[in-house]
């Protein structure tokens, strides 16, 4: 897997160097996760160049080489669970197949909880030499300071605006531009492509949440559209379509107010969802939707 074209310099960077844990950042869907796995092929490569015919690579392209650790969220919740961390924790201080370097990569590293943190913090303090740590976010603020002092962090830029990187990935086609409407990040457009189903239903949420705001839609509506996704996956999409109304709004002082508060709102709804609590999704879009219908700006309410 390569990265896209416009992170080749910090991969190239990345290469020249040398990094025991790695923090990369980038904006929601915007190849930080393509970014990770192409860094893993480079550096787990026998010639260190991702040549796709070693074992190592072999290994990689089948999904299965024994010193890559891969850690993703899981469940409902879409969170890293404490089993997780200490399963990260045991396997970096084994010993490898090959006697030489294992990758340990944590995906959507802002998905643990602060136990969570605390068992990854133990193995960063005292890392095995043998052994990098490849971590991934979106949203680095949520990180504890701690983890944050002991990773080199690598912040990847978002796909050009001029789109022209677009035909490439994916031809046009209707779905395409009903995607678009959705997003231009690169990665989540490639998901929704890719599942058609998802794309009905993100699409279907996020018209509820516009028609909400513009008076053409009510309560139980939100809550309908809410129901066939993820409770986190309902709340990105959330803050999504918040950040998008609040820069089309900036220049009302007032109307912006509201939907930054409403967007720290969401945040700190967001949090208990990452900690797996126990939660009602259902009750959670009622109130966080009565607050929706009073963000709207006062010449688009009935």
């Amino acid at each position: 897997m390569n990265c896209y074209p416009w992170h080749q310099p910090q991969m190239d960077r990345l290469l020249k160097g040398n990094f025991q844990s790695l923090l990369l950042v980038s904006g929601p869907g915007q190849g930080v996760d393509r970014f990770a796995q192409a860094l893993t092929e480079h550096l787990m490569c026998q010639t260190q160049n991702a040549c796709g015919q070693c074992q190592s690579c072999q290994w990689i392209e089948q999904g299965g080489h024994p010193d890559v650790f891969a850690v993703r969220p899981e469940g409902a919740a879409h969170a890293h669970k404490i089993d997780a961390m200490r399963e990260i924790a045991e396997s970096a201080h084994t010993t490898t197949h090959q006697g030489g370097r294992r990758v340990v990569q944590l995906f959507e590293a802002e998905r643990m909880n602060r136990a969570g943190a605390n068992g990854l913090l133990k193995v960063l303090e005292e890392p095995p030499a043998s052994t990098r740590f490849v971590l991934t976010s979106t949203l680095p603020g949520s990180l504890p300071a701690t983890i944050l002092s002991r990773c080199r962090q690598v912040r990847l830029p978002s796909a050009p605006e001029d789109l022209q990187w677009l035909d490439d990935l994916a031809p046009a086609s209707p779905q395409r531009d009903q995607a678009l409407l959705m997003t231009q990040a690169p990665d989540t457009l490639l998901h929704l492509l890719q599942n058609p189903d998802e794309l009905a239903k993100q699409v279907r949420w996020r018209t509820a949440l516009i028609d909400a705001l513009a008076g053409r839609g009510d309560l139980t509506g939100l809550v309908n559209a809410a129901k066939p996704l993820a409770l986190l996956q309902c709340l990105d999409v959330w803050y999504q379509v918040v950040v998008e109304q609040a820069k089309t709004h900036a220049q009302d002082a007032a109307v912006l107010k509201r939907f930054v508060l409403f967007q720290q709102r969401l945040q700190r709804e967001r949090q208990p969802v990452l900690e797996q609590v126990a939660l009602n999704g259902p009750a959670m879009v009622r109130a966080l939707g009565g607050l929706w219908l009073r963000v709207a700006p006062p010449a688009t309410t009935h």
